[in-house]
C-alpha cells in the first residue's frame, strides 16, 4: 500500500473487490494497455467514490512471476507506460501534481551514475534493467498521453487526497471495498 499522504492503492494481483463496488465504479478500464497501472485507477476510482480499502490478513495469493527476464522487462515497461496515463488523467482531475524536467533529469542522472550496476551482479543488473524499462515505459506512455512523466520513484505526497476521502487503510473491514 501507499503512504498515509497517497490514496492508497493495492497491487492487482493480490487483492479483492465486492462486485458491487466494482460494477458501480465500471470496473477495470480497458484503456489502459495490459499490465498498466489499470488497478491503481480502479481503487482510485472506488475511494473517490466513496468505499474504503481493507485489510485481509487470512487471505491466501498465489502468484506466477514472469518466467524470463524479457518477460519482466516487457512488464515493467508496461507499467511505466501505466503510470504515464495515470498520471495525465489524474493530473487533469487536479489530483497529481504535474511533473518537471527536473525530474526526468534526475531520473537520467540516475540512470547514467548506476548503469554500472549491470556489472555488479546478477541481482544489481536485474534490478537495474527493471527500472530502466520502467523508465522507458513512461517515456513512452508520456508520448502518448501527452504530459511528462519521468520519474524513477515517485516522490511523498503525490496524489493529493480530495475531501470526504479518507487517506487510511481500514484493517478492521471485512473485505475491501464496502
Amino acid at each position: 500500500m501507499c503512504s498515509s499522504d497517497l490514496l492508497p492503492a493495492p497491487i492487482g494481483a493480490n487483492c479483492g473487490v465486492w462486485r458491487e463496488a466494482y460494477e458501480k465504479v465500471g470496473g477495470f478500464d480497458n484503456s489502459f494497455r495490459g499490465a498498466a497501472a489499470e488497478e491503481t485507477d480502479l481503487f482510485w476510482r472506488l475511494q473517490l467514490a466513496g468505499y474504503r480499502l481493507g485489510y485481509a490478513p487470512a487471505a491466501v495469493v498465489a502468484y506466477r512471476h514472469r518466467p524470463t527476464l524479457r518477460a519482466m522487462l516487457r512488464q515493467w515497461r508496461g507499467y511505466g507506460r501505466g503510470r504515464a496515463h495515470l498520471a495525465a488523467r489524474y493530473q487533469a482531475l487536479g489530483l497529481l501534481p504535474a511533473e518537471s524536467w527536473r525530474d526526468a533529469a534526475s531520473t537520467s542522472g540516475w540512470l547514467a551514475v548506476h548503469l554500472v550496476d549491470c556489472v555488479r551482479g546478477p541481482v544489481r543488473r536485474v534490478n537495474y534493467l527493471r527500472t530502466l524499462a520502467h523508465v522507458i515505459g513512461q517515456a513512452e506512455g508520456s508520448r502518448e498521453a501527452g504530459v511528462l512523466h519521468i520519474r524513477r520513484n515517485p516522490r511523498p505526497g503525490t496524489v493529493h487526497r480530495p475531501p470526504g476521502v479518507p487517506g487510511e487503510v481500514d484493517t478492521a473491514a471485512p473485505g475491501y471495498a464496502h
